[in-house]
């Protein structure tokens, strides 16, 4: 079942596991980061989203990503994407 959010946890996750070992395990991933200031290129950024999009089990429009420059604005993209596509219970 597709996800409905997430979290800025869950996107933490996703970002240590593609900065792998370029990241001190003792950085702290909150929503204020930075994109740039973790040192991630747009193609990193979109290897993210689409890793995102693995995690929700939804295809999500990638291109307001580029726009994103915390992780914050990334999990609120990304929520209000999901939001959008809600699906209606039956």
């Amino acid at each position: 079942m597709p996800k409905s959010s997430i979290s800025v946890d869950e996107l933490a996750t996703v970002v240590r596991a593609q900065l792998g070992n370029k990241l001190p395990s003792d950085t702290v991933l909150g929503p204020d980061v930075t994109l740039e200031g973790l040192g991630l290129a747009s193609l990193d950024v979109a290897e993210i989203f689409f890793a995102i999009e693995d995690l929700v089990g939804r295809e999500l429009d990638p291109v307001p990503a580029a726009d994103a420059a915390t992780l914050g604005d990334l999990v609120d993209l990304v929520n209000a994407q999901l939001d959008a596509h809600v699906e209606p219970v039956a």
